[in-house]
């Protein structure tokens, strides 16, 4: 609980900063009390960006996937994915900005070949990688998401995190869990 209340106190600092609206700061902070009220405290060791494939193998996936099959833009939103640092909202920092990742996520959804490069990510990319191609996953094969979210709900690991003007480590299987499509 010590977290959780360092996070509040952080958040209410950054609102009074005017990093936030009043508003938005009672958002998150309801947001982040509920995430943390009967959760442990977090270990502090991270990884972030280094490639961590899933616990479990995950559902049938492909053995090799070409990127070349995807447009130009495909390509590099392919690749920004693939070695995401960090899981974000779609709006970030104090102007409320698109996020880069978010940005390249919605390229690489209207590629036909969305469904076989989020597979890719999942099996090969970062674990905030993994994370955007579940949601690229939900949106393009709900049943092959609903198996492969089994992978993650378990999880120990820790992913940096990105919401609104706020950055941090969060649990993967909280985030997993907490998924929400619009990103």
């Amino acid at each position: 609980m010590t977290k959780a209340l360092l996070l509040l106190t952080f958040l209410f600092s950054l609102m009074i900063a005017g990093c936030a609206s009043q508003a938005e700061a009672k958002k998150q902070m309801e947001e982040l009390k509920k995430s943390y009220v009967s959760a442990p405290d977090e270990p502090d060791s991270v990884s972030p960006g280094n490639p961590v494939p899933p616990e479990t193998d995950p559902p049938a996936l492909p053995d090799d996937f070409d990127a070349s099959r995807l447009s130009a833009d495909g390509q590099k939103a392919y690749r920004v994915l693939l070695e995401a640092e960090r899981h974000e909202s779609r709006h970030v920092g104090i102007a409320g900005t698109l996020s880069h990742y978010v940005k390249n996520f919605d390229i690489l959804l209207k590629e036909k070949e969305a469904d076989a490069a989020f597979k890719s990510i999942l099996k090969s990319g970062t674990i905030a990688g993994q994370l955007y191609a579940l949601s690229g996953i939900y949106k393009t094969d709900r049943n092959f998401f609903n198996k492969a979210l089994e992978n993650y709900k378990n999880s120990d690991r820790t992913v940096t995190t990105v919401r609104g003007c706020l950055v941090g480590e969060d649990n993967v299987a909280r985030v997993a869990q907490t998924f929400r499509p619009e990103i």
